[in-house]
Formats: C-alpha cells, sequence, structure tokens
C-alpha cells in the first residue's frame, strides 16, 4: 500500500513541477519565457531544459541566436565543459555573421582549457586548448582577448614542459638511460625556450655516461664517443655551469676508457 502512495505522490509532484509541464507544451514562447526567468535566476541546469525543447522549433525566429548562446552557456556556468565547448563552436558554426561569434569561439577554446588536467594525467584537453586557441589567436588577430590567449597557451604550455621533464627525470631516476636522452631531446626541440636548459644537457650527458659505463664491453667505446658529443654540447653552451667540473671529469675517464678499449681491440 506504502509504494501505492509513494507512487501517487511522486507523478503528483512530477505533474505540479512547472518545467515537466511546459516540456510537453507546444507553447514555445511560455517555454522561452519560463527559460530566461530561471536563466536570470542563475537555475541554469532548469533553463537548459527549456532552451533545449523548444529549439528546435524556433528555426528562423529571431531569438534562435539569443537561445541557442544561452543554451551553451548554461552548460559553462554548470561547469559542463566539455558539453559547453561543443555548443559555442556549435554557435560559431550556425550562426557565423553574429556578433558573439569571436566570444562563442574563444570560450569553446577556453572550455577546453578549464578541462586541461594535472601534468600526470593525459593531456589530449592541453593539446585541444591550444590548438583551439592557437586558432582562435590567428582568426581574430585584433581581438582584446589575444593576450588573455596567449598567456593562457604560455601556462598550458609550461604544464606540458613540466610534464615532460618529469617523464625524462623518472627515466633518469630509474637507469632508463636512452629513454632519459630521447625524451629531453624531444623536450629541448618542443621547448627550445626552456629554463631548464642546463640541467637537462647534463642529464642527457651524465646519462650517455652511465649508459656506456654500463655496456658490454663490445659496445662501450661507441657509447663513449656518443657521450663526448652530449658533453661538448653541455661544456660549449654552459662552460660557467654548475655542473661543469663533474663533466669535465667524466669527459677524462671516458676518453681514458675509449683509449684502453682501442689498446686491447675495442
Amino acid at each position: 500500500m506504502w509504494r501505492v502512495f509513494v507512487a501517487i505522490m511522486f507523478f503528483g509532484v512530477l505533474a505540479c513541477n512547472p518545467i515537466e509541464k511546459l516540456k510537453k507544451s507546444a507553447d514555445v514562447e511560455a517555454q522561452l519565457n519560463k527559460a530566461d526567468e530561471l536563466y536570470s535566476k542563475k537555475k541554469y541546469a532548469d533553463a537548459a531544459i527549456l532552451y533545449e525543447v523548444a529549439m528546435p522549433l524556433l528555426r528562423g525566429n529571431p531569438r534562435q541566436e539569443e537561445v541557442y548562446y544561452r543554451y551553451a552557456n548554461c552548460y559553462y556556468k554548470q561547469k559542463m565543459y566539455t558539453s559547453a565547448a561543443y555548443y559555442f563552436k556549435q554557435f560559431s558554426t550556425s550562426f557565423r555573421l553574429s556578433e558573439r561569434r569571436e566570444e562563442s569561439d574563444y570560450m569553446s577554446a577556453y572550455c577546453s582549457y578549464l578541462q586541461s588536467p594535472v601534468y600526470r594525467l593525459d593531456q589530449k584537453a592541453t593539446y585541444d586548448a591550444i590548438d583551439g586557441l592557437q586558432i582562435f589567436i590567428n582568426t581574430y588577430p585584433n581581438s582584446t582577448r589575444v593576450e588573455e590567449a596567449n598567456k593562457v597557451i604560455d601556462e598550458l604550455r609550461a604544464k606540458l614542459e613540466f610534464k615532460s621533464y618529469n617523464e625524462g627525470l623518472l627515466y633518469f631516476k630509474t637507469n632508463q638511460y636512452p629513454s632519459t636522452i630521447r625524451v629531453f631531446e624531444n623536450l629541448l626541440k618542443d621547448f627550445p625556450e626552456t629554463k631548464r636548459v642546463e640541467e637537462i644537457r647534463y642529464l642527457m650527458a651524465k646519462s650517455a655516461y652511465l649508459y656506456a659505463l654500463n655496456s658490454v664491453i663490445i659496445k662501450q667505446r661507441e657509447r663513449f664517443e656518443e657521450f663526448l658529443v652530449y658533453a661538448n654540447v653541455y661544456k660549449t653552451k654552459h662552460s660557467e655551469g654548475k655542473d661543469i667540473a663533474e663533466i669535465n671529469s667524466l669527459v677524462k675517464q671516458a676518453q681514458s676508457s675509449i683509449k684502453q678499449l682501442t689498446n686491447v681491440g675495442y
């Protein structure tokens, strides 16, 4: 009996819910008026429901543009950034002559930025945000948002650099020296402006030395010679570097090892 009572109460509440009533209504004007009221009261979830119901019936209606923008913004205000990015992009595509197109293009990319996770996690959203913001800058070079877009790109690139740096550092600490060198070479290629360049060149040289030292004897001469290449880059670029003494010491040891290996036929 109590289940019947609960069911009656549940459906009674639904019947009294004005949003549920308007969802089933054919009165688009009433739906939009209520949605606008909810939007102004920052009840974005409820407003989005009614905007979604009304939008298919607004083709050719002058209110369509405003409704679609508000619909996208409802998701942004709810911090549902994946949906917000999608609908802002759809707005830009659908309303190419709109005064809000620039804003929507920016918001689409910015929503990807807001989804960018901590550096340890997959960075697809970070790359998407950088690409979107760069396209925005190229499309609207005179926009007042360009300065902010560049700052966001710099922030995201710093995160990607830090992720790459920590990956290389982890390889170094776990004695995976070829992987250390590969990751750091890619880092210097992707982020030539990095402030960690001296440390990275030192770690590349040290990795090359340790890789040679721990190699089978028939590979040591070749790998010590490869180390000398990395060491010379460090010495040339950072002659006053904090690790220059250690690098010079490793160079002497490597040259001595090469001489010994040559004398015994390796």
